[in-house]
């Protein structure tokens, strides 16, 4: 009997494969069209690139992150009503106009309460902002990762000396009170503040890195990557 030529044998086998493999080929399910918002002041303007970053390195480049802060700004001015507010929410819808879900709110801020006094009710205010935030976007619901301010920092003599610092910080630990969707996180370990030039409070890119990071770790506890 005459041997088949090695290419009629090859020719065969992969046809053979094929018909084992009939059929449609397996569709895969679209990456989810999520948002994360980040919001507060000076820090978290310096910061959104980082979170940028980490947010595309865990959940792929299909979810927006939008960079909301406003620098120097104390949480009453973003209350509801206020310009910052509105311009937050406005960017957002815009994104919900394009199919994506609010996932979860990044909250960095309370330096400037810190350093100027501005309230004595900063954890209720805090709250007033993200509790209504959220209602305006469409997920009342949504997880929120914000920071407390971490170790007051050292600064040169002659500058305001962030006189309402650990009033800040403990209402910041207060905000979490009865709030199962809140996770703060605590810069202390991760602080280090840029003391050689003003407003002496802002994160150097080290520490920004350092913070976005564990932020997007405590993300994946709400938000599992599909």
């Amino acid at each position: 009997m005459k041997k088949l030529p090695n290419y009629l044998i090859a020719l065969v086998i992969v046809l053979a494969l094929l018909s084992a493999h009939d059929g449609p080929l397996p569709v895969r399910a679209a990456p989810p069209l999520w948002a994360f918002v980040v919001v507060g002041q000076s820090n978290a303007v310096l910061m959104c690139p980082y979170l940028v970053d980490d947010i595309a390195a865990v959940y792929g480049t299909s979810p927006r992150t939008i960079c909301a802060g406003v620098n120097g700004s104390n949480i009453a001015s973003w209350q509801p009503g206020q310009p910052n507010y509105y311009s937050a929410v406005s960017q957002v819808q815009a994104a919900i106009a394009d199919g994506y879900t609010v996932k979860a709110v990044i909250f960095n801020h309370g330096e400037n309460d810190a350093e100027f006094a501005s309230t004595t009710n900063y954890a209720a205010q805090a709250n007033t902002f993200l509790d209504a935030f959220r209602a305006a976007i469409g997920n009342q619901y949504a997880y929120v990762v914000y920071t407390q301010l971490g170790d007051k920092p050292v600064i040169p003599a002659g500058f305001q000396n962030f006189v309402n610092w650990n009033v800040i910080r403990t209402a910041q630990h207060e905000m979490r009170a009865n709030r199962p969707t809140y996770f703060m996180i605590d810069k202390a370990p991760y602080d280090i503040y840029d003391t050689q030039s003003p407003p002496y409070a802002h994160d150097t890119p080290a520490a920004q890195s350092l913070i976005a990071n564990q932020i997007v770790r405590a993300i994946q506890f709400f938000v599992p990557v599909p």
